[in-house]
């Protein structure tokens, strides 16, 4: 799991509904500390946090784990792009699974 992605969304998450990491950690009921460090990705966090985060922030756990869902060897893919955000990291795993699926179309 890419522990540093989901913090990146779970940051993002949280500043665009205007909360500061001390009112997600109300939330919570976990320490400012330890929020700051789930978002820096600098700690691995429990299920029971990553729900809790997830339902104070009105997010599924989909939108916070899209990039460790799929850990099949078919979905891994060895591409080298220079990425300079989570907005641009998504756009290309989108197009990416848009042309998987038009080559699974022609194959039919």
């Amino acid at each position: 799991m890419d522990y540093e992605m989901l913090g990146i969304r779970i940051r993002e998450a949280r500043k665009s509904r205007g909360y500061t990491q001390s009112e997600l950690a109300e939330l919570t009921e976990y320490s400012v500390q330890h929020i700051s460090h789930v978002e820096t990705g600098s700690t691995k966090l429990s299920v029971e946090l990553l729900i809790c985060i997830a339902n104070a922030l009105d997010v599924s756990l989909d939108d916070l784990l899209r990039d460790s869902l799929d850990l099949s060897p078919r979905a891994q893919h060895n591409i080298s792009i220079d990425v300079n955000s989570a907005k641009e990291r998504d756009a290309i795993v989108r197009i990416v699974k848009i042309l998987e699926e038009e080559i699974g179309n022609l194959r039919n």
